[in-house]
């Protein structure tokens, strides 16, 4: 395998470009399949998750070009193929996301259970109950989800849990739905008010209300739109910890101050200095850390992505901190490296 050797100890200073958000691009990809017009991406990361996306849209359809580097073009003028290829499924948990654009497309959905990271159980059960909701007829088979439905219908549907993806799916579902959807106890994460932003620019009608709550009125069409992905706030966090744990003086570039509100409180309860500018954030060390007990939480609370490069920065403060994890059981898994 690939490796990394790095040769320290040192400071790490200087300027980085946050490259734009692992956990949107593959979803705007999805939601551009709802569309046969021509959809355009800015800011594209160059990583495994927009290959794999990609890889699955085009055994589905989808045509695309890069012009540019982190720019994408996509089109999907016709939907060729009902069933995600199992290699594809099997590899990425991704797949799932494929649920709205082949039932809205071609009113089937053929997909096997997705496979993914290691950090925990991630359940497809809320997708599947809220495609059931909107008047899909789901079947289990031998691990493989079978969803047909000439039009899905709008829908009551209470999430058990704010789940990330199964609001996302569900946003997905109800733009082209009949009637008028409710998403309660929704996720309200950055990364998903981006996919209602681009879906309102395709035409999408989306409202989100104060308590959670996110109501969509379904339309016949959507049309194709120009979107600018947003930094990743994760990778912000992972270089923000890395100048501090390494006591250096590091500008990430398009870090969002809004997307790390917490994050940056924690920072500064044990110690850590940085300033906010226009186009990004400075992190910088100058007096010892501290310690301290946290917990993970769902947003707008300390995000369990967050969590390890937090914990390694945590090693180097003066005394013993606590950090409890209630997303992911198995977030801690590379604390034995450590």
């Amino acid at each position: 395998m690939d490796q990394f050797v790095v040769e320290g100890p040192c400071r790490l200073q200087g300027e980085v470009t946050v490259p734009g958000a692992k956990n949107s691009i593959s979803k705007l990809i999805a939601a551009s399949m709802l569309t046969d017009k021509p959809c355009e991406f800015s800011n594209v990361p160059a990583i495994a998750d927009t290959v794999d996306t990609l890889d699955i849209c085009r055994a589905l359809g989808t045509q695309f070009d890069k012009p540019e580097a982190r720019l994408l073009q996509v089109r999907t003028k016709s939907v060729t193929n009902s069933e995600v290829p199992a290699d594809m499924a099997l590899k990425n948990r991704l797949s799932v996301m494929m649920l709205a654009p082949l039932l809205h497309r071609t009113g089937e959905a053929i997909i096997h259970a997705a496979g993914g990271d290691r950090i925990g159980v991630r359940p497809v059960d809320f997708h599947l109950e809220a495609y059931r909701r909107m008047g899909a007829d789901v079947k289990v088979v031998d691990e493989v989800y079978h969803v047909r439905s000439q039009r899905l219908r709008g829908a009551e549907i209470t999430l058990p849990y704010p789940s990330v993806s199964a609001t996302e799916n569900i946003l997905l579902a109800a733009v082209l739905a009949e009637g008028r959807t409710y998403i309660r106890n929704a996720a309200i994460e950055p990364e998903i008010i981006d996919l209602a932003l681009y879906l309102q620019k395709m035409g999408a009608i989306i409202d989100q209300q104060v308590d959670r709550t996110y109501v969509i009125e379904g339309v016949q069409t959507l049309t194709g739109a120009t979107h600018e992905i947003i930094p990743d706030r994760f990778v912000s966090a992972s270089l923000g910890a890395a100048a501090l744990l390494t006591e250096g003086d590091v500008f990430v570039r398009q870090a969002r101050q809004r997307d790390m509100l917490t994050f940056l409180n924690t920072i500064r309860r044990i110690g850590g200095s940085f300033e906010i500018e226009s186009d990004g954030i400075r992190f910088f060390h100058n007096r010892p850390l501290r310690a301290l007990s946290m917990e993970t939480s769902v947003h707008p609370g300390f995000m369990t992505d967050w969590q390890p490069p937090f914990v390694v920065l945590l090693t180097q403060a003066e005394g013993m901190s606590v950090i409890h994890e209630t997303v992911f059981e198995n977030r801690f898994g590379y604390v034995n490296q450590l």
